[in-house]
């Protein structure tokens, strides 16, 4: 009899919470210029550079999130969150270099294609919800990504990859007035030298409609090397978002 009254104590103390539910949605442009390094061989003379080999262009691409907020403590808020990164270019290769065992010759004119788009699924509590907030938690990337160079004849080499990295998250937010907030999240981990990070930092506005529009600047950095993969790459620019909050 105590358990039956406990439960439906919880249950009538979580719909009496029902509008503490929280619900939101942020999606928009990504304008960003990709650089760096990355190798598919042991021999460091076979590294490529994005901009010096392969020419890839500045870009604008899709962003978006979603978020889902409950007031049970135990159970932890969800993030999910999905970026299209399709990196692509057209250049001249300087020297000699092999991709996926593939030899690609001196000024052979490739055109690449590199997708590091990826989905993420983040866990997380609010440490502090009092106008003033504060998340901590944990992100997962998931990465099934490809990298094709071809000259339009005889080069093709292909290659790809799958990751999935765990990562440490938080977020705050500070309120201003008129609707007006900063705010920023960061996703980051570093083991055994290999290294992800992923930050936001913006200016939000939300009427009292539920809609919204942020502004920021977005750093996505991979620092990471296995066996004969390599990435040095950073991929920074601002962003614009329009946000849906319930």
């Amino acid at each position: 009899m105590r358990i039956y009254l406990t439960l439906v104590i919880l249950t009538v103390t979580s719909l009496s919470y029902a509008d503490t539910l929280g619900f939101r949605v942020s999606g928009g442009l990504w304008s960003y210029e990709a650089t760096g390094d990355i190798r598919d061989s042991a021999t460091p003379t076979d590294t490529f550079n994005l901009k010096e080999d392969f020419g890839i262009k500045d870009t604008e691409e899709f962003q978006g999130f979603v978020y889902f907020e409950h007031p049970i403590p135990i159970i932890p808020n969800v993030r999910l969150g999905v970026t299209s990164l399709k990196l692509t270019g057209s250049g001249n290769t300087i020297g000699t270099k092999t991709w996926n065992g593939i030899s690609i010759p001196g000024t052979t004119n490739i055109i690449s294609d590199i997708d590091l788009s990826h989905a993420e699924i983040g866990l997380y509590y609010e440490i502090i919800d009092t106008g003033f907030d504060l998340d901590l938690g944990l992100n997962v990337k998931l990465f099934d990504g490809t990298v094709s160079l071809s000259d339009g004849a005889g080069v093709n080499a292909n290659s790809t990859f799958s990751q999935t990295i765990p990562m440490l998250y938080g977020s705050f937010g500070i309120p201003l007035p008129a609707g007006f907030s900063v705010g920023g999240d960061l996703s980051y981990i570093d083991y055994n030298g290999d290294s992800f990070s992923d930050y936001f930092v913006n200016v939000r506005w939300e009427s009292s409609f539920f809609l919204g529009v942020e502004a920021g600047y977005r750093s996505f950095i991979i620092d990471y090397e296995d066996g004969n993969q390599f990435a040095d790459v950073k991929i920074k620019g601002p962003y614009v978002n329009a946000r849906l909050v319930f």
